[in-house]
């Protein structure tokens, strides 16, 4: 079973708006493959929780306990994706790691299908920007 370490330093505001610095290590356990792989968010991580989509903030916080710990994992390892299955794998984890923060299913997978459709867009854009056709 996957779990985060303990993580009680939430996140010190930064002088780029929205942007925030994580205070202290966030570690994740995952079990995967007969053996434990541990995923590290070193202290000074930035992140904005775009993991959550614009249009779910109406109705739920993006600080809200129960995705904060998992959307900071999604934005790590997304901003350390390069290849298209490092996207996926992120988006992976990113959903298991909402369960395991007890995140009600209906709204893990709202987030999951938001965030393949936007590593769509951004490889996408990725793409033709090297191809230099812009977007």
């Amino acid at each position: 079973m996957s779990n985060f370490t303990e993580f009680t330093s939430v996140m010190l505001p930064t002088q780029k708006h929205p942007l925030y610095t994580v205070a202290e290590d966030l570690i994740y356990e995952r079990y995967e493959k007969w053996s434990w792989l541990y995923i590290v968010v070193p202290i000074g991580t930035e992140t904005n929780f775009a993991s959550l989509p614009w249009v779910c903030t109406i109705f739920w916080k993006k600080d809200d306990p129960r995705w904060i710990k998992a959307s900071i994992l999604h934005d790590y390892l997304f901003s350390r994706s390069i290849k298209f299955n490092d996207y996926l794998c992120a988006n992976d984890i990113f959903y298991e790691a909402m369960l395991v923060e007890w995140t009600p299913k209906y709204i893990a997978k709202l987030f999951y299908v938001w965030v393949c459709f936007w590593a769509i867009y951004f490889i996408l854009k990725k793409i033709l920007t090297r191809l230099n056709l812009g977007i």
